[in-house]
């Protein structure tokens, strides 16, 4: 109850919440029924398309034709990213690795649904991976937020980012993937997030 009030018993000095703090809790997003509750129409999420998937896999990424996405929730927890804002996505831009160091972003999905499925429940085409070498499906039972992708969007210029600098993933907007250069200049939405899972490392 105090974390979602604010401040600490006998605080002196108080930090300024973010305007959109208390909304990515997820107790604070329970909507009328009937209703669903949306901070952010522009959230765009940024990832690498992960290693081992096939060439088909990311030849639809590089042509603007994919439609699933998947990541593990563990990946998202690290950085204490809530439910309520991996609901409020709304876009998808993936990373694919081009030549040297890079890797590329070429287009913007819109998405259509993300949701959170057990792993074994995902299937060849979803993941970009032959299951039978890569899991055990009677066994596999990890929570994996698995994004589908709707209608692609061509940037005017692609977007590089530096490969050697390895990242899980990134909570942008759609007008900072429209102006940026290179991936370094993409800020962190919900960057306050981020800053108490470094400090609670």
């Amino acid at each position: 109850m105090r974390q979602h009030l604010g401040g600490k018993p006998n605080a002196i000095e108080y930090r300024i919440e973010a305007p959109d703090e208390y909304l990515a809790q997820d107790s604070v997003r329970i909507a009328p029924s009937g209703l669903y509750l949306r901070r952010n129409a522009q959230l765009v999420f940024v990832a690498p398309a992960g290693g081992g998937r096939t060439p088909a896999y990311l030849e639809r990424f590089r042509q603007g034709t994919a439609r699933w996405y998947h990541i593990p929730i563990a990946t998202i927890n690290k950085q204490q990213t809530s439910h309520a804002i991996m609901q409020d996505i709304a876009h998808c831009a993936i990373a694919i690795h081009s030549t040297g160091k890079h890797s590329v972003i070429n287009y913007v999905y819109d998405v259509r649904s993300v949701k959170l499925v057990q792993r074994h429940k995902i299937t060849a085409e979803q993941s970009g991976k032959n299951d039978k070498a890569s899991i055990n499906k009677d066994t596999d039972t990890g929570q994996y937020w698995l994004f589908e992708l709707g209608a692609s969007h061509a940037l005017n210029t692609p977007l590089q980012l530096n490969s050697q600098r390895k990242f899980k993933f990134k909570i942008t907007s759609m007008s900072d993937i429209l102006s940026a250069t290179n991936g370094d200049m993409l800020a962190k939405r919900y960057s306050y997030l981020y800053q108490e899972a470094l400090l609670d490392a």
